[in-house]
C-alpha cells in the first residue's frame, strides 16, 4: 500500500488560505491600534507675528485684577434675586373622588334574564 501524495495545488491552496487569514488578522489589528491623524485647521497652522502689540499690552496692564480672597468677598456680598415659580394646579381631594365613584356605581343599569333594563 502506497500513500498517495497530495497534489501541489492543494498544498498551495492551504498555504494561500493561511496567508490570507494572517493578512486579514494583522490588518484588523493595525487598524484598531493605529492613531487617527489629527486635522488641524489652516488658521491655526499660520505663523504668528513675532512683533509685540504694545497697545494691547498696555490695555492689559491697566485692567483691574482681583486676588482670590477678594473674589470670595464679592461672591458672598451679592444676593440672588428670587426667580418666579409657577403655582401648582389644585387637585381633587380623595373624598370628592370617592363620592364621584359611588354616584357612578349607583347610576348603572342592570339587565335581567329577559333583556329588560332595571334602573
Amino acid at each position: 500500500m502506497k500513500k498517495q501524495k497530495k497534489p501541489n495545488l492543494v498544498v498551495l491552496g492551504i498555504l494561500t488560505l493561511i496567508t490570507v487569514l494572517f493578512w486579514i488578522g494583522f490588518s484588523a489589528y493595525r487598524s484598531f491600534t493605529s492613531e487617527v491623524p489629527i486635522k488641524v485647521p489652516d488658521e491655526i497652522l499660520e505663523p504668528i507675528s513675532p512683533t509685540l502689540d504694545t497697545i494691547t499690552l498696555s490695555k492689559v496692564v491697566n485692567k483691574l485684577f482681583f486676588q482670590e480672597h477678594e473674589l470670595a468677598e464679592i461672591i458672598l456680598t451679592s444676593s440672588p434675586s428670587p426667580s418666579p415659580t409657577a403655582s401648582p394646579a389644585p387637585t381633587q381631594l380623595p373624598e370628592e373622588q370617592e363620592q364621584a365613584t359611588e354616584s357612578a356605581t349607583n347610576e348603572t343599569d342592570e339587565a335581567t334574564e329577559s333583556g329588560d333594563i332595571i334602573q
